[in-house]
């Protein structure tokens, strides 16, 4: 009778209790989750080449994206800017085939669009706009690259996706410059910045 009872004993106590494996005594099975690993956001994948041209800040306010081409090849846009000489920069180049580069932080102010620089986030684009003969027609996958850029810039700032606080060049105050030219489709580029997914189009993609 005893040896009956505490087998029926062993048995509940066998029942209530979670299942553990060999050396995992301290290990609560019920309530530990592995936590799955977290996917880089599209601008932490991009690849940084400083550039020495930009004022350094800890914070300023943003609520503006400066939209540029570069009048020149995506290799020399990035040479131009190394230059300290040159006294320009930009936060991104976006190349005609959606490569990207960061030459400046973003909490710092690079030298692109004056007197907006304090403001604004500067993304500029391999292109030629009426130079030496030559202009650019922007391809889907510079477009793409750099709506997810602006996506998610505009996600840390709160800057609304419109026309207000997306800008050409040439809308900056005081500026008499074409850039970035007739050939940038901005009905198309804004319809790519409304499309929930193009970020999670492009986490992916090599830049």
């Amino acid at each position: 009778m005893e040896f009956a009872l505490l087998g029926l004993l062993g048995l509940l106590f066998l029942k209530g209790s979670p299942k553990k494996e060999l050396g995992s005594e301290n290990i609560d099975f019920q309530t530990k989750k592995v936590p799955a690993p977290e996917e880089r956001s599209f601008l932490e994948k991009i690849p940084f080449i400083p550039s020495p041209n930009f004022v350094k800040k800890d914070y300023r306010k943003i609520d503006r994206i400066i939209i540029h081409i570069t009048q020149g090849s995506f290799a020399s846009a990035i040479g131009w800017f190394k230059m300290e000489s040159s006294k320009v920069s930009a936060h991104f180049i976006v190349s005609n085939a959606g490569e990207v580069v960061q030459m400046v932080k973003l909490q710092n102010v690079a030298w692109h669009a004056t007197p907006y620089n304090t403001r604004s986030i500067g993304i500029e684009h391999e292109g030629y706009y009426k130079y030496k003969g030559k202009t650019t027609r922007f391809t889907k996958e510079q477009y793409e690259a750099s709506a997810a850029i602006v996506r998610e810039v505009a996600k840390k700032y709160n800057i609304p996706l419109d026309r207000e606080h997306i800008i050409g060049h040439r809308e900056v105050p005081r500026v008499e410059k074409s850039c970035p030219g007739y050939m940038w489709d901005w009905d198309y580029y804004m319809n790519l910045l409304n499309k929930r997914n193009i970020v999670w189009l492009l986490m992916n993609k090599e830049v």
